[in-house]
């Protein structure tokens, strides 16, 4: 068992073992400053300096971390590389920090309405996933899901009268027929499966904080002020601990944290020194909220409708892009397509492409909220319509059929005999 367990610690292949991923992993970082005007400047760092400050720091969102730190590890030069990193957490944890009050004013500039419209369409599709033996799987369809449910007794007569017999009717096989004969709405299903899919991943996108990252990239002013107000306190404070700590009154080190009272017992407490240290620590605690301010105002002031209109019509746009890749003596395919035709499952460009295209191509550039909602009612609205008709047509027929039965058993043989009057 001992041989088992040491052979799977050190197969490359177990997750567990340190040495899997081996032939990949990075050992040592390097980044160099690429800023046109400047001097490069490079600097190199063990990878795992990265893994220690997020455990010490508690971050969880690691690849985010990382790249905050090759994107600012040259605007920083404290005199060590890990000390710089250390610093730079710091920066992107009060970035971070601010982040759900720029998310909440995103929704006040949002259209409350249109806001309301994605929310109760990602609630509809959520139901109708957890409870599919009551809905269909299709998007917003009215027809039922189980076929059981569409199953009809219809009653027959004979042609007497006298005689009644029971017929089967599945009216979805009739409906499936005629709606395959309506030319488009076979393409309008996938498009508003898609569409819908659309929907859904915006409405989360709005939710999420995507939107403030594009704003936050820009992390020289957080840089600028942390420098400037919060690193200089943050030196006085460590060399007033470390003079406390030197003093050999304390029993341990002196610490932002450390409880310097249980001291006293022994009248060994410095006054003077323990009011400056709650002084520094109720100077520093200030000076975060103010600098937590000065963030949310300074980013604020950028997170303006203008720019949030601009980021919803590029993420928009994002979902209907694509290119084609059209190389000589090869079959064109599409290549960097965006999620409505990742969803749509096109990879050529054959004729189901550009039928589906041409529709598209009515609602002119889906750029905008407005359009988005507007492209997804009308095909939505046209796909309902024809269902429509088609079950108002098949329960047509059933109710003729009943009609009929009814009336040959009202009006039998016998009482449909003519009686010749003769006048004289």
């Amino acid at each position: 068992m001992y041989l088992k367990t040491l052979h799977s610690f050190l197969n490359t292949w177990n997750s567990r073992s340190p040495f899997w991923n081996l032939n990949r992993c990075v050992i040592i970082d390097k980044v160099t400053n690429g800023l046109e005007g400047s001097e490069n400047i490079t600097k190199e760092f063990l990878s795992s300096v990265i893994q220690s400050v997020t455990y010490k720091k508690s971050i969880d969102k690691f690849d985010e971390f990382r790249n905050f730190i090759k994107n600012n590890l040259c605007k920083i030069n404290t005199g060590s590389v890990p000390n710089d990193i250390y610093c730079l957490a710091e920066i992107f944890k009060r970035i971070d920090h601010i982040k759900p009050h720029l998310s909440e004013k995103i929704k006040k500039e949002f259209d409350n309405k249109q806001y309301l419209y994605f929310q109760a369409h990602t609630t509809e599709v959520n139901k109708r996933k957890d409870n599919r033996r009551k809905y269909s799987q299709s998007e917003f369809s009215i027809l039922p899901w189980v076929s059981a449910n569409t199953m009809f007794v219809i009653p027959n007569a004979s042609e007497d009268g006298t005689m009644t017999y029971f017929t089967t009717r599945e009216i979805m096989s009739g409906v499936d027929q005629r709606l395959s004969e309506i030319e488009g709405h076979g393409v309008n299903k996938s498009i508003l499966l898609a569409l819908s899919t659309v929907l859904n991943d915006f409405y989360h996108w709005i939710n999420s904080n995507e939107m403030i990252k594009s704003l936050l990239n820009d992390a020289d002013y957080a840089i600028d002020i942390y420098c400037t107000y919060l690193a200089p306190l943050q030196t006085r404070k460590q060399l007033f601990y470390d003079k406390m700590t030197n003093t050999g009154l304390y029993k341990h080190r002196v610490t932002e944290t450390s409880i310097d009272t249980e001291d006293a017992m022994q009248n060994t407490l410095n006054t003077e020194e323990y009011k400056k240290k709650y002084y520094l620590n109720h100077l520093y605690n200030s000076r975060c909220k103010r600098i937590k301010r000065m963030l949310i105002a300074f980013y604020g002031k950028s997170l303006n409708k203008e720019f949030i209109y601009k980021c919803i019509e590029n993420k928009i746009s994002s979902y209907f892009r694509y290119s084609i890749d059209n190389r000589e003596n090869q079959d064109d395919y599409l290549m960097d397509t965006g999620l409505f035709w990742r969803r749509m499952s096109y990879y050529r460009v054959d004729d189901e492409f550009h039928n589906t295209l041409s529709i598209m191509n009515k609602f002119g550039k889906i750029n905008s909220v407005e359009s988005l909602i507007n492209t997804y009612e009308v095909i939505k609205r046209q796909s309902v319509t024809a269902e429509t008709e088609t079950l108002i047509n098949e329960y047509d027929k059933i109710i003729r059929s009943l009609k009929k039965y009814g009336h040959k058993t009202e009006h039998t043989n016998k009482d449909t005999q003519q009686v010749h009057l003769s006048f004289k």
